[in-house]
């Protein structure tokens, strides 16, 4: 007889395969895989899940939307006398510029709140004077040395 011992089946017959396992043994062993796979995918699936409602929190598409419309009010600020040909060019732009932020976004909890750039009082040509205005923009009403530039986002209650 082999150095294994050999099971008996009810009808007989020896149930070893080469490797010394009975089949119950090899049953027991793949169950055993089998658990731990399932375990493994729940628990991966639930990370993933978890993750996910983080991002449908509207804190990062916030950041986000604070971020596009802060780089709005820095290019109207830092336009050169040949970009435009008219204040009204300028105001334009930077407003139509402030209103897609609520459209790249894809939230409906975020809003443009605040759009106003308004030329510096005096002259209608875009030249090195109104870009000298543009450049000292800030969200206060426009003077005679400066321009308005705002541009708000909020999230809606």
């Amino acid at each position: 007889m082999s150095e294994h011992t050999l099971v008996t089946c009810r009808f007989g017959r020896a149930r070893r395969d080469e490797s010394g396992l009975a089949t119950l043994e090899w049953l027991i062993i793949v169950g055993a895989v089998a658990a731990l796979a399932v375990l493994a995918v729940v628990l991966v699936y639930g990370f993933v899940e978890e993750t996910g409602d983080r991002l449908e929190a509207p804190i990062p598409r916030l950041t986000a939307a604070h971020v596009q419309a802060a780089g709005v009010v820095n290019e109207a600020k830092s336009a050169e006398a040949e970009d435009f040909a008219t204040w009204d060019d300028w105001e334009q732009h930077f407003s139509d510029k402030c209103a897609r932020i609520e459209f790249t976004i894809f939230d409906e909890r975020i809003a443009v709140t605040g759009n106003e750039f308004t030329r510096a009082l005096g002259g209608t040509r875009f030249d090195s004077a109104a870009a000298s205005a543009a450049s000292v923009a800030d969200p206060d009403a426009a003077t005679a040395t400066k321009a308005q530039a705002l541009c708000v986002v909020e999230q809606l209650a």
